[in-house]
C-alpha cells in the first residue's frame, strides 16, 4: 500500500454524493492507495455550536499520514474550513484537489455542465423533433443555474428556435419548488410543451409526477429530461434521460497528479475542466418501457423500503430503551444488535470516555466498541490505538474505502465512527448515517444524564458528595472493606467558628472557609474512601483502610495547616473531629455508628471552646 488519500465530503447519504467516491476510490485502489472519507451530516452552512462539534471530523486526518486531499468545496459551505485544509496540504507538501468550487492554491476540478446540458437540449431537438421546449431551471442568480440557462438558449438559437423567457421557470433544485413551478407552467400555458428540460434529476422527477397527476403521459405527450446522472433518475419510472459528470476522467487526473507528487514533479496549481456523458432513458423515448423490468424494480424498492423501516424501528427502539441511561457500557452493548441488523463489513466506535463518567487520564480517544470484519465478533476493548492510526488494520485490510462519521454535541466532539463501505451502495450509506446519528443522540443523553447525576449527588460549593450521594456510594465502600477484611472508620467533622467568620468577614469568606475545610477533609481521605458535606458546616467521611484514628486526625491537621499557610486570609480554618471504628459487619447499623462519631465530635468541640454561639 502506497498510502492514504483523504476525501472531505459532507452528506454522503444523499443521492449523487457517492458516485464520484466510487470511481475515485476504485481508481486509487488500482494505483495502490486507500481512501479515507471524512464526512459530516450537514454542509456546515450554519455556523453554530453544534456545527463546531460536527466539523471536528475534518481535523481527524491530522492524526494520520495522507498523500493527498480531495475536498468537495461546493458541498462544504464553510469557506474557512476549506481554505484551511488547502493551506495545511501546502504546508505538508501534498496536493489538494477541489471539486466544483475553485480555490487558489489547489488543483481545481470543475465540470463543464454548460456543454453537457446543451447536448441534452440538442438531443431532444435533433433526435425527437421537439420545438416548443420549456426549461425548469434551479435558483435565480445562481452560477450553476445560469450556466444551464445559457446552454438552453444556445441550443435553441443554434437550431433556429426563438428564446422565450416566459418558458423558463425556477424550481430551486428541490422537489417542492419544482412541483410548484410545474403546476404554474401548466396553468400559464394552454399548449403543452414538446419537452421540459430540467436543471437536475430531482426536478425532472417532480415534473414527471405533476404531469402524471394531470393525465399527461411522459414521453408520449411531453418529453422530460434531467441532469446530474443520479441513481434516483435510473430508479424512477419512467427512467429519466440525464447527463452525469465525467467522474472517470477526473479520477484519472487525481491519480496522475498524486503519482507526480510522489516523484516531486507536481505542476503549479491549476483549474481543469471535464465534460459529461448523456444517459438515455424512457422519459425522452429513447428507452422502451418494459413492464416486467418495472415490476421487478417496484418489488425491489418495496423490499428496500421494508428493510429501511425495520432498521429505523430498531434504531428508534434502541433510543427509547436507553434514553436516560448513564452507563456507556450498557448502551454500547445494546448497540450490538443494531449493528448486526446493518450487516456491516466492520465498524469501530472511538470515544473520549471522560464525557460519559469514565475517567480518562490522557483525554485521548479509545476504541470503545466495534465489530471485527475478520470474524464478525463484537468487542468493547476500551483501548487506545498506536500513534498515526485512526482505525485498526482490520478495517483497512478489507480493501474498502473507510468512512469516518462524527459523534458530537454542541461545541464538543465525542469521537467518531469508522467503517469500511461500498460507495456504490447508496442504501448502505443512508442506513449507516441513520444508525450513527441515533448513537450520537444516545451519547448526548448519556453525557447529560451523567452531568445531572453528578450535580444531584454532589455539593455545588465544595464538590464533595451531598447526603444523598454519600448514602448512594457507601455500599461500595462497605463491600470493599468486607472483601479486603479491613475495618471501617467513620469521621464526623464540623467547621469551627463559622458564625464568627461570617459576621466579621462576610458570607463570601464563610463560603471560602466551608470549601477550605472540605478540601482538607478530601485531601486527608484521598483514595481511602468517600467524604460528604452533610449540612452547612458539617462533614462526614467513610474510610476503609488500615489507619488508626490518630493517623487520620494527623492527616486532616496537616491538610488544614497547608491550606491556612497559603490562604493569605485573616482567619484560620479549623475543625472539630469525632471518629468511630467498626468491623464491616457492623455497618448494618451505620446510622448508629454515625451518631457515635457525631457524639465524639461534639465533645471535642465543647472541650476546645468551639461550640456554636
Amino acid at each position: 500500500m502506497k498510502g492514504t488519500v483523504a476525501v472531505f465530503i459532507p452528506t454522503m447519504h444523499r443521492t449523487g454524493r457517492h458516485r464520484y467516491i466510487q470511481y475515485l476510490s476504485d481508481r486509487l485502489a488500482q494505483e495502490g492507495y486507500r481512501t479515507f472519507c471524512f464526512c459530516s451530516y450537514s454542509d456546515l452552512f450554519w455556523q453554530d455550536g453544534l456545527k463546531e462539534g460536527e466539523k471536528k471530523i475534518y481535523e481527524l486526518y491530522r492524526l494520520t499520514d495522507i498523500k493527498a486531499a480531495v475536498i468537495y468545496t461546493e458541498l462544504i459551505k464553510d469557506n474557512a474550513l476549506c481554505e484551511g485544509l488547502i493551506a495545511e496540504c501546502s504546508r505538508l507538501g501534498i496536493p489538494a484537489f477541489t471539486v466544483e468550487r475553485p480555490i487558489d492554491g489547489a488543483y481545481n476540478i470543475v465540470y463543464d455542465h454548460s456543454a453537457s446540458f446543451e447536448r441534452i437540449v440538442d438531443h431532444v431537438i435533433e433526435k425527437h423533433g421537439a420545438r416548443n421546449i420549456f426549461m425548469l431551471s434551479g435558483m435565480r442568480d445562481n452560477s450553476f443555474s445560469e450556466d444551464r440557462n445559457n446552454a438552453y438558449r444556445r441550443s435553441l438559437e443554434k437550431h433556429g428556435i426563438g428564446f422565450d423567457s416566459s418558458k423558463v421557470y425556477y424550481g430551486d433544485f428541490w422537489d417542492l419548488p419544482a412541483r410548484n413551478a410545474a403546476e404554474q407552467m401548466l396553468a400559464e400555458h394552454e399548449q403543452l410543451p414538446d419537452a421540459v428540460v430540467c436543471a437536475n434529476d430531482v426536478m425532472a422527477i417532480s415534473v414527471c409526477l405533476v404531469l402524471g397527476e394531470h393525465g399527461i403521459k411522459v414521453p408520449e405527450d411531453v418529453i422530460v429530461t434531467g441532469f446530474d446522472g443520479t441513481e434516483r433518475a435510473r430508479a424512477f419510472f419512467p427512467t429519466v434521460s440525464t447527463s452525469a459528470p465525467d467522474y472517470r476522467s477526473s479520477s484519472d487526473y487525481v491519480c496522475s497528479l498524486i503519482e507526480r507528487s510522489e516523484r516531486g514533479a507536481l505542476p503549479a496549481p491549476e483549474t481543469v475542466s471535464f465534460g459529461g456523458s448523456f444517459t438515455k432513458g424512457q422519459s425522452c423515448g429513447c428507452e422502451l418501457f418494459d413492464q416486467r423490468v418495472s415490476g421487478a424494480m417496484f418489488a425491489d424498492q418495496y423490499e428496500r423500503i421494508g428493510a429501511q423501516k425495520l432498521l429505523r424501528y430498531e434504531n428508534d427502539g434502541l433510543m427509547l430503551k436507553n434514553i436516560g441511561s448513564r452507563s456507556l457500557v450498557t448502551v454500547l452493548r445494546e448497540f450490538e444488535n443494531n449493528l448486526r441488523i446493518m450487516q456491516l463489513k466492520g465498524i469501530e466506535i472511538f470515544l473520549n470516555t471522560s464525557y460519559f463518567g469514565i475517567p480518562s487520564d490522557s483525554g485521548e480517544l479509545v476504541l470503545a466498541a466495534g465489530i471485527d470484519p475478520r470474524d464478525q465478533s463484537f468487542n468493547m476493548p476500551f483501548t487506545s490505538l498506536s500513534e498515526g492510526h485512526i482505525c485498526t488494520d482490520a478495517l483497512t485490510d478489507t480493501g474498502k474505502p473507510i468512512i469516518f462519521l462524527p459523534l458530537f454535541s454542541i461545541g464538543k466532539s465525542y469521537g467518531y465512527a469508522a467503517a469500511p463501505f461500498d460507495p456504490a451502495d447508496l442504501e448502505e450509506c443512508e442506513k449507516m448515517y441513520d444508525l450513527i446519528i441515533h448513537l450520537n443522540i444516545l451519547l448526548s443523553s448519556i453525557e447529560t444524564t451523567v452531568m445531572l447525576n453528578d450535580l444531584y449527588v454532589h455539593d455545588q460549593l465544595t464538590g464533595l458528595l451531598n447526603r444523598y450521594g454519600f448514602y448512594q456510594c457507601m455500599e461500595d465502600i462497605i463491600t470493599s472493606a468486607q472483601n479486603d477484611g479491613k475495618d471501617l472508620l467513620i469521621i464526623s467533622t464540623d467547621l469551627n467558628k463559622l458564625k464568627y467568620i461570617n459576621d466579621t468577614f462576610g458570607h463570601a469568606e464563610g463560603d471560602n472557609a466551608i470549601a477550605s475545610a472540605a478540601a482538607a477533609l478530601s485531601e486527608a481521605v484521598g483514595e481511602y474512601g468517600i467524604c460528604a458535606r452533610f449540612g452547612g458546616d458539617e462533614y462526614l467521611a467513610l474510610i476503609t483502610a488500615d489507619i488508626d484514628e490518630k493517623t487520620a486526625a494527623d492527616r486532616i491537621a496537616a491538610a488544614l495547616e497547608r491550606i491556612n499557610s497559603s490562604s493569605g486570609k485573616p482567619y484560620s480554618v479549623s475543625m472539630s473531629i469525632g471518629m468511630e471504628r467498626a468491623a464491616p459487619e457492623s455497618a448494618d447499623d451505620l446510622h448508629e455508628l454515625i451518631r457515635a462519631a457525631d457524639g465524639k465530635m461534639f465533645i471535642q468541640k465543647q472541650q476546645s471552646g468551639n461550640e456554636r454561639k
